[in-house]
């Protein structure tokens, strides 16, 4: 191999993929061995220095942490929280449809209340202001027709 390796045949040689040809390149040029053991110690640097930081604020954690499964009362927490959010989606549209149908009713009341006036009103023969008028009349009426009939 006449060229020394390109940035994406490093990259490939530092994840472990690389091919035959490019493992007897390295083995075989100087330059491109020293430039893989430069980004490998570089890497390593970082590693550690990573580590340490997260040691230091407590925020490493290793596999087994992280794959470790919840508890039994995480667990429970979420079944609970399951449960009362059915519960809401599920007592929200009941609660609303009761309302509706108490207003409904309401509104019917006051409509037959409204139509109950409105029929007292307009059975009247008289307005009510008229009525002991009405009470004279009717009386002097009967009278008549119970002494004699007409005139």
């Amino acid at each position: 191999m006449n060229q020394h390796l390109t940035s994406d045949q490093f990259a490939s040689s530092m994840a472990g993929e690389s091919s035959g040809v490019e493992r007897r390149h390295i083995a075989e040029c100087s330059q491109c061995r020293d430039e893989i053991e430069r980004m490998r110690s570089t890497l390593a640097v970082f590693g550690d220095s990573v580590r340490k930081w997260g040691d230091a604020h407590g925020a490493a954690r290793t596999s087994f942490e992280l794959a470790r499964p919840r508890t039994f009362a995480a667990g429970r927490l979420r079944v609970a929280l399951a449960i009362v959010a059915m519960l809401v989606i599920a007592v929200v549209p009941v609660t609303r449809h009761m309302m509706e149908q108490r207003r409904a009713a309401e509104a019917a009341m006051q409509d037959g209340l409204l139509m109950q006036r409105i029929d007292d009103e307009l059975s009247q023969t008289v307005p009510q202001q008229m009525e002991p008028l009405l009470k004279l009349t009717s009386g002097s009426d009967t009278e008549q027709q119970s002494s004699g009939g007409s005139r």
